[in-house]
């Protein structure tokens, strides 16, 4: 009985092994592993909770948001209320949906966010009247 319960843990310990690679973020980074983490929250014509930012250590700006333009570059904005430092990169393009799925390797990290941000706010906007902000609770 005690080598067939070896037996079985041994097994399903390579079973662990083989699996936790394919259970792991391809981008390295997982929302828990987040310094900042925040809804976002967008006007008219959305006017609701619509998404999620998320700011990991490395830098690395990822956002979900569902219900934009579809097939639409936006722009994504870090701004650190706590020193009034900005980061701006084109972000996108939307799928065919209208759903923006992306990783910004880095923003957090550039330019003069170098050396960390204080209290960011996370925007992201198109050329039209959609506009989101990181946030909780009601729309803007």
């Amino acid at each position: 009985m005690q080598r067939l319960l070896l037996v079985f843990l041994a097994v399903f310990t390579v079973f662990l092994c083989r699996v936790a690679p394919l259970l792991a973020d391809p981008n390295g980074s997982d929302d828990d592993d987040a310094v900042f983490a925040s809804q976002m929250v967008c006007q008219a014509p959305l006017a609701k909770v619509v998404g999620s930012a998320a700011i990991f250590n490395n830098g690395d700006l990822k956002l979900k948001i569902p219900g934009l333009k579809p097939n639409t570059v936006h722009t994504c904005v870090i701004v650190c209320e706590v020193g009034g430092l900005v980061a701006a990169a084109p972000c996108g393009p939307t799928n065919a949906k209208g759903k923006l799925n992306t990783v910004l390797p880095g923003l957090g990290r550039s330019g003069t966010l170098a050396g960390g941000c204080g209290e960011p706010v996370v925007s992201v906007f198109d050329s039209g009247n959609t506009f989101c902000a990181s946030g909780y609770g009601s729309p803007l």
